[in-house]
């Protein structure tokens, strides 16, 4: 027992032997002791639960009113004083009764610093201070406005959700980026490899140095939620024989919308339009090499089991624009996501090796759906630097020599529709 515990250990002891005036000496000296000490603990109790209050209502009170950053324009007059009113509005909405005023300070055209400002009076502070006033400060940015280009979804893996290296660039100028890894590598951008995004919003964190990226990374972001995840597939149909599995020498062919089983190869100097339709792809790749000159408009390819996938070789030259309408609109390349045994999102049993190689694919137009696959690409010419806009949404994306990946966001100069999800409503998230 320590001394202090000893010390009050004695004087409880004579308070309740005593029976002589030293009683209510000791009673005087203690009571208010004790009424202090348990009106002091009381008072702060209140008071920190009034505190927490006070931050919870300060979050919620900046988000709101991030949200109307979009509206209340900067040359609007009294652009500040109509900000706090609406923190006020929504702070008070979560402490009724309270007396809470707002101040809202714009930082900048996405982030707003909302204070508020509590008066409360408690019966500790009535007898010495009088009121005495909490203070709680929160700031809020709006993001994800701005157009998506590319989302990393990352199905566990232990590789970055992007990774590009050597002379390769990302020039996703207007738009953002995601990486759903949670690695500490969630985007590696090595050697002179040059990321220029909008924003850059990785869930992990990332390597790489200033030079690397256009715009500061943003790390430990939540991960996004793929838009098209609960897009249903397109229905195939059983094999047709009379579907060729080759094209090559100088051969001029228009093919015709179908299921293409044991792979179709496109060779030579060959020559081949692409009739609108959704083309399917079982038991054998899309190979597209040499100098074949291969386009179509309205198509999506689509690949069916674990033995499809494409590869873009050589010095093939490839424009593709997704399809206006259907159950493929908006996407011009997915792939089935294979489950054995089972239905639904899982993780691929083995690699489906889509490759661009080659230095001659001028437009991709639409959207690239390969959440469960990797996408490598491997060249020294941009790829779809013709199209009106390309969306990749992919498993992990790999880039290496010095291709230069441009992801287009004129939306307007197309009628191929963009899915829901990447040129939405900007979300808010608090950043203090």
């Amino acid at each position: 027992m320590n001394c202090f515990a000893r010390f009050i250990y004695s004087i409880l002891s004579c308070f309740f032997k005593k029976q002589d005036g030293s009683i209510v000496a000791i009673t005087g000296i203690f009571v208010p002791i004790i009424a202090g000490a348990t009106l002091f603990a009381v008072d702060h109790i209140a008071m920190a639960q009034k505190t927490a209050s006070l931050q919870k209502a300060a979050d919620i009170a900046a988000i709101s009113t991030a949200r109307e950053l979009h509206f209340v324009q900067k040359g609007m007059q009294k652009r500040g004083t109509t900000l706090a009113a609406i923190a006020e509005t929504h702070a008070k909405q979560n402490m009724p009764g309270d007396d809470i005023k707002a101040q809202a300070r714009v930082e900048n055209d996405t982030i707003v610093k909302v204070k508020l400002a509590l008066t409360l009076e408690t019966p500790l502070n009535r007898l010495f201070q009088g009121s005495r006033t909490l203070t709680a400060e929160a700031a809020a940015e709006v993001y994800g406005g701005q157009n998506i280009c590319i989302i990393a979804v990352d199905g566990g893996n232990t590789t970055p959700g992007i990774g590009i290296s050597g002379q390769a660039e990302i020039k996703a100028g207007n738009c953002g980026i995601y990486t759903n890894s949670r690695e500490t590598f969630s985007i590696r951008a090595e050697g002179s490899a040059y990321v220029d995004a909008k924003f850059v919003c990785v869930a992990g964190g990332y390597e790489g140095a200033d030079r690397n990226f256009s715009t500061t990374v943003t790390t430990d972001c939540p991960q996004i939620q793929d838009p098209l995840e609960t897009r249903p597939f397109p229905p195939s149909g059983d094999c047709d024989s009379s579907l060729p599995n080759t094209i090559k020498d100088e051969e001029n062919v228009n093919l015709t919308p179908g299921t293409y089983c044991g792979g179709l190869t496109i060779k030579d100097n060959a020559s081949v339009w692409f009739a609108p339709g959704t083309y399917f792809f079982k038991d054998g790749p899309l190979i597209i090499k040499d100098k074949a000159t291969v386009s179509g408009e309205n198509v999506g390819l689509f690949f069916d089991d674990l033995e499809s996938h494409f590869e873009f070789k050589d010095d093939a030259e490839i424009a593709f624009s997704a399809p206006e309408t259907g159950p493929m609109a908006g996407i011009v390349i997915s792939a089935r996501n294979f489950c054995p045994g089972g239905s639904g999102r899982c993780y691929r049993p083995k690699l489906r090796p889509f490759t661009i190689t080659s230095a001659n694919v001028r437009s991709l137009l639409g959207t690239i759906y390969l959440p469960l696959d990797d996408l490598l690409i491997d060249t020294t010419m941009p790829i779809s630097e013709e199209a009106a806009f390309t969306i990749l949404i992919i498993d992990n994306l790999k880039m290496q020599q010095s291709p230069s990946l441009i992801l287009n966001t004129d939306y307007a100069a197309t009628s191929v529709p963009v899915p829901d999800g990447f040129a939405g409503k900007p979300a808010m998230r608090l950043i203090e």
